[in-house]
């Protein structure tokens, strides 16, 4: 498959993977392209000046300036990132060992807590219903509130990303033609 890849993006560009996580792809391949335009750079953008000769001292602040306009765009995509944002769910240990736990006792979906006639049913149906920890609360007394506290969680890192990827769009937009060197 990386073979594939790499031949479609020698063809064309990009590859089908990049078509199917195209989010992803933009976050690992613009903020490594930043990081290095921020490492090398040359210059900044000519509208930071106030004039055609600028002091060294109004060049270093508009130096600084771009370097932190770049800063700020590749912190906000690494926290777009799922691997590299900062905000962690602290309920994720708990709720990824509680689905260990189920599918070790009671299978991936559940089908071993399911009785002969319902197996039977559901293969002559061709359907089958999936369990979680959630549907057996004598079992699992606290799977619910760690449920609902896990998603409650991954919903404000959600809102996180999304005024991330607001506030680094609209600097993207910004500085879309000074993103060069």
């Amino acid at each position: 498959m990386k073979k594939r890849s790499c031949q479609q993006r020698a063809k064309r560009g990009y590859a089908d993977v990049d078509v199917w996580n195209m989010d992803s792809w933009f976050i690992k391949t613009v903020s490594p392209m930043l990081k290095q335009l921020r490492k090398k750079h040359h210059g900044f953008p000519s509208s930071f000046l106030s004039g055609f000769k600028p002091s060294p001292e109004e060049s270093e602040a508009a130096n600084a300036k771009w370097e932190g306009i770049l800063d700020r765009m590749i912190f906000l995509l690494d926290e777009m990132n799922a691997d590299k944002c900062s905000m962690k769910n602290p309920y994720e240990k708990m709720y990824d060992g509680l689905n260990r736990k189920f599918r070790k006792e009671l299978g991936r979906f559940g089908e071993l807590a399911k009785s002969p006639e319902e197996l039977a049913e559901e293969e002559e149906k061709g359907s089958f219903k999936i369990y979680s920890p959630w549907d057996f609360p004598d079992k699992y007394p606290k799977a619910e509130e760690i449920k609902n506290k896990y998603f409650e969680f991954e919903e404000r890192i959600a809102e996180y990303k999304e005024k991330c990827k607001d506030e680094f769009f609209t600097l993207f937009s910004k500085y879309f033609w000074m993103l060069w060197d």
